[in-house]
């Protein structure tokens, strides 16, 4: 019986632990704001980082430059801009790694090498791009992650709200 009552105990102080991350990332969102743009996009890829991701990156969708992040190539971006646009492949170059597309829409895409995985999310005018080793995050966590820094963005900024999903 003591194992069980130290095991709701953990649970319940890794949901306070969880409940106090979030507060925190709450509290650097609204220090982050003026005129209702975002002005550093750095906290998001630092919080992709944070949470488990091996590296990730906020990106212009017009221009292909990071805003905070790793770089990517220019063939890279265009790849991108192609499976944004609905064109399907079976493969994307990312950080010198060929990754098999998942599953990609408009607004989506995800992708697997031997050893890691990636997920991209569009907004109006950037794409979170992160990649995690298998070991390290599942799926589900790595998805919940980056819809929560969506939806963080798009409460933030209404610009980045996706109102047309044309490129």
């Amino acid at each position: 019986m003591p194992i069980f009552s130290s095991l709701k105990k953990i649970d319940f102080n890794n949901n306070n632990n969880n409940n106090n991350i979030n507060n925190i990332n709450n509290n650097m969102i609204n220090n982050n704001i003026e005129n209702n743009k975002i002005k550093n996009w750095k906290i998001f890829s630092d919080r992709l980082i944070n949470e488990g991701f091996s590296m990730s990156s906020v990106v212009d969708i017009e221009s292909g430059e990071a805003s905070s992040g790793f770089s990517i190539g220019y063939h890279e971006w265009q790849e991108i801009l192609k499976l944004l646009s609905g064109k399907h492949t079976i493969s994307i170059n990312l950080l010198s790694k060929r990754y098999f597309i998942v599953n990609s829409s408009e607004f989506f895409v995800s992708g697997h090498a031997n050893t890691s995985s990636f997920l991209l999310r569009r907004t109006n005018n950037k794409m979170i791009i992160g990649t995690f080793e298998f070991g390290k995050l599942t799926m589900d966590k790595a998805h919940q992650i980056i819809n929560d820094i969506y939806t963080q963005i798009t409460n933030s900024d209404k610009g980045e709200v996706v109102s047309n999903l044309f490129i």
